[in-house]
């Protein structure tokens, strides 16, 4: 089927460069994976044993993201705090495929008023939004911070 011809289903911009590869003929499923997997290895930095949890977003005509990496003795990203800055708590986060997780899978900030809103995993099973001010978020990891 010639999905140029398709009939549009999403409202927004055109992401000319998109990255993308056809179909495999002989593929069965809806989704499927890239032949370049991984595309961003385990060991891309010098110091790193894991590279993942990625957010990407278009930027200035290319992608940036952000992404959660262990080093290589799995000390993690200049501080890691004792306390939880979110743990599982409700329902829904502690009931699903994978129970009691919550983890992040992308963020919004406005710069003028350093509100923050996190949308974040739960239990594997769903999306959910909890919020900050910067300036907390940075001072309670500053404070809380692990030493290892």
């Amino acid at each position: 089927m010639n999905r140029v011809n398709k009939k549009q289903t999403v409202k927004g911009e055109a992401i000319a460069n998109i990255p993308w590869e056809e179909k495999p003929a002989d593929c069965k499923t809806v989704v499927w994976r890239s032949k370049r997997n991984p595309i961003i290895s385990r060991d891309l930095l010098l110091n790193s044993n894991s590279i993942f949890n990625s957010a990407v977003v278009p930027f200035n005509g290319e992608f940036t993201g952000v992404f959660r990496c262990d080093n290589k003795a799995r000390r993690m990203v200049i501080h890691r705090t004792e306390p939880y800055i979110l743990s599982p708590q409700t329902l829904d986060e502690c009931v699903g495929d994978v129970p009691n997780v919550v983890f992040p899978v992308a963020a919004l900030c406005d710069a003028p008023t350093g509100r923050m809103a996190i949308y974040y995993g739960a239990a594997d099973t769903v999306v959910c939004l909890a919020f900050t001010q910067v300036d907390d978020l940075i001072d309670f990891v500053k404070s809380n911070s692990i030493v290892r």
